[in-house]
């Protein structure tokens, strides 16, 4: 019995000391002692935020970059080569070429793919990793400070978890001045608007920031595949009749007028069909990154029935010029927060 006992101590002491290292190997690659040179996302949020953070040190991109972020990222950021990542429906990096250049440090997060996939393969690659919670939109602040940490800038994560903080702090006083009813709104996705995300999804959460209702409720047990994009017929739309409809895919907003089907719907006639801005990353969702800061914002001041209380265009050109180091004049500012139907 002694024996058995000793074996269970030594095996459980075995797992201890490994959880302990892992654990302490997470917390060494967020706080480092010496800066790391070089760093990877493991998916295009964190991804996004090295951009932000410390772009000279970022090894290449998830996917090839937008064609939109032209003009507002360096183009040597924008040249970087394509490593992959983990996202979407089992997209997985290219880990020769992640050996190969063996980045200092790597982001993570399980924001839309769980990272029982990414961070094991990461350690087993050698490779330093600092996961970060970007849950939801107030993740974002602790989120710079940890990802500045992780990268070596612990000021310019500073800076940016300030800003953000600003923005989620002056929409929750805008949205509890507001007494007006909420507006219903249908989060158009895909070419033929028919793809949509559930009320409580990060997908979606904009649209309930912005102090709006998502018209499409699901079972709590669909909100568990982050992937999102649940397909719905148009009879279900109709039935919803939502006062607003807004979407990311310009090409579905330029064959509504051909459409009779959406022509019939209510917000269509109306003219209430927006199309979120681009530039220099989608602002909504795909991925649901930090422009969202910006985002609920946007709508926020689209969909209200009386003048917006904060200053969009002039957060805009703040925002764009600290985290992009970019200066946007009035017509350039107007372009990103009205993009054109292509």
């Amino acid at each position: 019995m002694t024996i058995l006992k000793n074996g269970l101590f030594t095996a459980w002491a075995a797992v201890f000391a490994l959880a302990s290292a892992a654990a302490y190997a997470q917390a060494d690659a967020c706080h480092p002692q010496t800066p790391p040179q070089s760093a990877y996302g493991a998916n295009p949020i964190t991804t996004y935020m090295i951009a932000a953070l410390a772009p000279d040190k970022l090894i290449g991109w998830n996917f090839e970059p937008p064609p939109q972020v032209r003009g507002y990222l360096a183009d040597a950021l924008v040249a970087r080569p394509v490593v992959g990542g983990w996202f979407g429906h089992g997209k997985t990096p290219n880990l020769e070429t992640l050996a190969a250049i063996k980045p200092q440090v790597s982001l993570t997060s399980a924001v839309t793919v769980s990272t029982d996939r990414s961070i094991p393969v990461l350690e087993k690659l050698g490779l330093p990793v600092c996961n970060l919670t970007l849950n939801r939109v107030e993740d974002y602040p602790a989120a710079f400070r940890l990802g500045g940490s992780a990268l070596g800038v612990d000021a310019r994560g500073e800076a940016l978890a300030r800003m953000a903080e600003d923005l989620i702090a002056a929409r929750k006083r805008t949205a509890a001045s507001d007494p007006s009813p909420k507006p219903r709104i249908y989060y158009a996705e895909g070419v033929d608007g028919l793809a949509t995300e559930c009320a409580g999804s990060v997908h979606a959460e904009v649209i309930e920031l912005a102090g709006a209702q998502n018209v499409h409720h699901c079972p709590a047990s669909a909100l568990s595949d982050r992937f999102g994009m649940v397909r719905i017929d148009f009879e279900q739309l109709a039935a919803y009749d939502p006062d607003w409809i807004v979407t990311q895919e310009s090409n579905f907003v330029r064959k509504l007028g051909e459409d009779a089907r959406w022509q019939s719907l209510r917000a269509v006639r109306e003219g209430r069909v927006l199309l979120a801005p681009q530039a220099p990353f989608r602002w909504l969702d795909r991925p649901p990154s930090y422009m969202r800061l910006l985002a609920v914002h946007w709508l926020a001041e689209r969909i209200q029935p009386k003048p917006y209380p904060l200053d969009v265009p002039k957060a805009t050109q703040e925002f764009f010029a600290l985290f992009f180091q970019r200066e946007l004049d009035a017509q350039a500012v107007q372009a990103v927060l009205n993009p054109g139907v292509r």
